[in-house]
């Protein structure tokens, strides 16, 4: 279980190391253009990624132990 687990975040921390390098994220530049202050729009870009990497990882969890759980079950 946990092989797969790391598997399936694999894409979503990848789009974390690239934020900010790569790409400058859309809630982030539009609050720069706004006049709100680059560090500000930065920490709410951080708990934006932070959230998305949280909804997938509950995500996986609970596809995992509903599959390990179905995978025990008579039929």
């Amino acid at each position: 279980m946990r092989p797969s687990s790391h598997a399936a975040l694999i894409p979503v921390i990848n789009s974390l190391l690239a934020v900010g390098l790569v790409s400058l994220p859309g809630m982030m530049t539009g609050q720069i253009l706004a006049g709100v202050s680059p560090l500000v729009a930065a920490r709410y870009q951080i708990m934006v990624m932070c959230m998305l990497f949280a909804a997938a990882g509950l995500s996986v969890i609970l596809f995992l132990w509903r599959e390990q759980a179905h995978e025990f079950r008579e039929e």
